[in-house]
């Protein structure tokens, strides 16, 4: 695929970060089978200010999520995109 793009997120003051690695069945018992799609991230949401509103300062939500039960989660309350 040539129309790959690195995005770099830096989450500054991170109050919160949960990491859940489930690794499909089938790749376990075929792990020859892995390749590009494994790590391609099928949705990124951001929720600004939506935890703890009243903090100063606000806290945002990052989820990064893939088609299978792996996901990245993390309460922050600064983002830079160099």
């Amino acid at each position: 695929m040539t129309n790959q793009k690195s995005v770099t997120l830096v989450l500054d003051l991170l109050h919160e970060l949960h990491l859940t690695a489930a690794i499909p069945q089938g790749l376990l018992e075929e792990p020859d089978q892995v390749d590009w799609g494994l790590s391609e991230v099928a949705l990124g949401e951001l929720a600004a200010g939506t935890e703890a509103p009243d903090q100063d300062p606000p806290r945002h939500r990052l989820r990064v999520l893939w088609e299978d039960d792996r996901k990245i989660e993390a309460v922050f309350s600064a983002l830079e995109v160099p």
